[in-house]
This record gives C-alpha cells, sequence and structure tokens, in this order.
C-alpha cells in the first residue's frame, strides 16, 4: 500500500502517472494539486494517468489541472485506461486549453466518483466533454458530482472576413458505458 499526502501548498507541475498497480494492492493521493498548465513536452498523456491497474486508486481531495505542453497538443486533467477500481472524492478537474479535450477521460474502467467538479477544456473552437468515457466493458457510478463542458468560442471578425463561433462542449460524452448518477 502506498499513500501520498500533501498539504494545500504543495504544488506538482510535473505529470504523475501510476501504472500496473496489481489486485489486492492500493495507491492513495490525497491533498494535491497537480498543475500541468506550463508543463515541459513529455510523454504521459494527462496530469494525472492511471493505466492498466487492477488494484485500487484512490484519490482524495486533490486539484488537477490539464495541461498544454510546449510545442504539443493539450491534455486531459485525467486519463484512465483498463483500471478496474478507481475512486475519485471531493476532486476538482480543470483542462485549461484544448480543442475538444476532456476534463476527464477514461477507457475499459470502473470508476466511482464522490463531489467531484470536472470541467472540458476551453477552445478556440468546439468546447471539451467534462467527462468522455469509451471502450467495453465501463461503468462510472457517481454522486453529488457536476460534468461540465468547456466553452466554445466566440465569433470574432477579422479583417473583412470572420469566424463561427465554436459550440460549448457536452457534460458527459459515452457511447456504450453503464452510468449510474
Amino acid at each position: 500500500r502506498l499513500s501520498l499526502a500533501a498539504g494545500a501548498d504543495v504544488v506538482i507541475t510535473e505529470p504523475v502517472l501510476v501504472r500496473n498497480i496489481p489486485e489486492g494492492r492500493q495507491v492513495t493521493l490525497t491533498g494535491m494539486h497537480l498543475d500541468g498548465e506550463y508543463g515541459p513536452a513529455f510523454t504521459n498523456p494527462a496530469s494525472f494517468t492511471a493505466k492498466n491497474c487492477p488494484g485500487s486508486v484512490r484519490v482524495y481531495d486533490c486539484n488537477i489541472d490539464g495541461f498544454r505542453p510546449a510545442g504539443s497538443d493539450a491534455r486531459p486533467g485525467v486519463l484512465i485506461q483498463n483500471c478496474e477500481d478507481i475512486v475519485l472524492s471531493g476532486c476538482v478537474i480543470r483542462t485549461q486549453y484544448g480543442y475538444m479535450i476532456p476534463g476527464l477521460s477514461a477507457e475499459n474502467s470502473t470508476i466511482g466518483m464522490f463531489r467531484c467538479d470536472i470541467r472540458g477544456g476551453l477552445s478556440s473552437g468546439s468546447g471539451g466533454p467534462g467527462v468522455e468515457l469509451f471502450g467495453l466493458p465501463g461503468l462510472l457510478y457517481a454522486t453529488d458530482s457536476v460534468f461540465t463542458g468547456g466553452p466554445g468560442e466566440d465569433a470574432y471578425c477579422e479583417g473583412h472576413g470572420g469566424s463561427s463561433a465554436g459550440d460549448g462542449g457536452p457534460g458527459l460524452a459515452h457511447s456504450v458505458w453503464d452510468v449510474r448518477v
């Protein structure tokens, strides 16, 4: 069992990756601020990523900001892939910038969310979904949580031409998951 706890004044600017936690083991993160907004270019796909974990991952009372590495596309705040037992409680997750980038993206996982506030990316076009779910099997159980799509861009005039406004993102985007709220 591994537990990481931090006070409100601790800010982590590098991505956090949890992977291959075996069944019967647990990793817990508590009270952290993961701020990847100005992070360097790197290969991790999110500020917090959990991958291939049959064991338990717990994230309590964390602020997680998505990021846009220099010279790269924006990334979601949280990415969960192939995990069987994820719990997020009391978390605020924001993706700062990026065309249609979700606040949280999950694939083939079982997730419980309690008292979370998640927002998709701001955009120079269409806003990202608050939560994006794909792949089978997948189960999301959420209570007392808010999922907000990122705002689209306002229309503007450039010279004699112009641009149309972008759509805001959906709060929840999924196709075949079992979603219980």
